[in-house]
């Protein structure tokens, strides 16, 4: 099938073609892989359960399955902990209200749990349902927006449930803690205790701005157990925030890091050779819900060339942090930029616009415990428009392995200038491309093999759809298969 070129990897194909039909890998533990399989005839809905070998060890159809009831509408089937979890939304047209249900069956697929409601309210709630899990899945966080028919004034509904789904942990219902009006984005999490956080993009108000600065900021609202609320606020002056993440990692605390541009005009016309790039980094900690440490820094070596015009800028974005066993932490970054382009620039109604995205070079930044920088590694990468972009990466024994997919010819590329561009174009071909991993060490050394080529095979791992157990076992889902990279410990 293919030649593996990377000597301390193996990789390990089902030789279990996938059925027809709808084929999602839901999740491991330490034993199993677990995959949903609705299939096309008969509209019937089988779990499949895999061992690290990638070979099937049992399959089965799942009974009284409340999906096939046309009313239902699927919001997706999860691994949480030991039990498989089915999410589904329904409208109930005479009451005019909508439902957010789940069942459940555990993993050796017993019969599903009776239909468990999480939430009903009229259809004039807005958002309504959303769901999201701590990322030790213990927890799973469920919230409404709803209109108090008293003040007319809308309030959100927050309901904490554990794993099993049946339990209740506690449930609030209150106003935003923030002017909605000033709000341009946010987004929902839940930690491993329970607590709620909402991130948000705020617009500053009046007596909050500042000549030079940004007239956005970046808030963290944490919402306490207790019901005590806490508000952090990221704003550096002279800076706008250009990226912005919030991670959690293994020490039971929020990463929230990003990278800042400066607000000076003259910025790109100064042709620096050596542009730094203001990296931020705040230690979030679940127990009391404050920042723990904080460290602003301006990293150097992350654009090696010039940048004269601003539409040759390209921003990093953080993919992934690892907390090291020492106390430090590595940040995987990537740049990445969209541009929305008009074929047709008269056209009032947008009819031909399309998006051209670019993910290029890659950045390893190893943190010691005391978030100063011990190394930084940058691996030139430029994917335009390329159908499988952007990066997979996992920390296991001191070193950080980044996976992506790239043409062949890049193996010994070391100059920009010489970089073969990736995409999906009609010229480009798919078999010129291979699998890559990079090892990088805390001293930032790195090593770049190719895991494959594509030149034999049609088997070409999605690379969005990747995840780790231990960090050493990396499930690889492609299109006609699946498989198991192993890292050799």
């Amino acid at each position: 099938m293919y030649s593996l070129q990377a000597q301390k990897f193996k990789i390990k194909w089902s030789d279990d073609p996938k059925p027809k039909g709808s084929f999602t890998i839901l999740g491991a533990d330490k034993e199993h892989i677990f995959v949903s399989n609705r299939a096309t005839k008969g509209n019937l809905l089988y779990y499949r359960k895999y061992n690290f070998d990638a070979k099937l060890v049992e399959v089965k159809e799942l009974e009284n399955n409340p999906e096939l009831d046309a009313k239902v509408t699927s919001q997706g089937i999860y691994l949480l902990n030991d039990q498989i979890n089915y999410f589904i939304r329904e409208y109930k047209k005479k009451e005019r209200t909508y439902t957010l249900s789940s069942y459940s069956t555990n993993k050796n697929f017993k019969t599903p749990t009776e239909i468990k409601v999480f939430e009903e309210l009229a259809d004039h709630s807005n958002p309504f349902g959303e769901f999201c899990f701590s990322s030790d899945n213990s927890k799973v966080l469920v919230y409404s927006g709803m209109k108090n028919k008293e003040t007319k004034e809308y309030e959100m509904v927050y309901k904490v449930y554990d794993h099993t789904l049946q339990n209740l942990l506690y449930s609030k219902t209150m106003p935003l803690p923030f002017n909605p009006y000033k709000l341009r984005g946010y987004d929902h999490k839940v930690d491993n205790l329970g607590n709620i956080y909402i991130f948000t993009i705020m617009e500053k108000e009046k007596d909050e701005m500042e000549e030079g600065s940004s007239i956005y900021c970046r808030k963290i609202f944490v919402i306490r157990k207790d019901g005590e609320i806490k508000g952090i606020k990221f704003d550096y002056k002279g800076h706008t925030i250009d990226s912005f993440d919030a991670i959690p990692v293994d020490n039971n605390t929020f990463i929230c890091a990003g990278f800042l541009r400066s607000t000076d005009t003259s910025f790109f016309s100064q042709r620096k050779n050596d542009l730094t790039s203001g990296f931020f980094f705040n230690v979030v900690d679940y127990q009391t819900g404050e920042v723990k440490a904080t460290k602003n820094i301006d990293l150097k070596g992350l654009y090696p060339g010039e940048i004269s015009k601003e539409e040759d800028y390209v921003p990093y974005f953080i993919r992934h942090i690892h907390y090291r066993k020492d106390g430090g932490y590595v940040v995987v970054a990537e740049q990445h930029k969209k541009l929305t382009m008009n074929a047709l620039p008269y056209d009032p109604r947008g009819k031909y616009d399309y998006n051209k995205q670019y993910y290029c070079d890659v950045a390893c930044i190893n943190l010691n415990s005391a978030l100063e920088v011990e190394s930084i590694s940058r691996i030139p990468k430029y994917q335009m428009d390329a159908a499988n972009p952007s990066l997979f990466s996992t920390y296991y024994n001191d070193e950080t392995y980044i996976i992506y997919e790239d043409v062949e010819k890049n193996l010994t590329v070391t100059d920009d200038k010489e970089l073969k561009k990736s995409s999906a174009t009609n010229l480009s071909s798919r078999s010129k491309n291979a699998l890559f991993v990079v090892t990088v060490k805390k001293d930032g050394s790195t090593k770049k093999e190719v895991l494959y080529s594509y030149k034999d095979t049609e088997i070409w791992p999605f690379i969005g759809s990747m995840f780790s157990v231990d960090h050493h076992k990396i499930i690889m889902n492609a299109k006609e298969t699946f498989g198991v990279l192993e890292i050799a410990k």
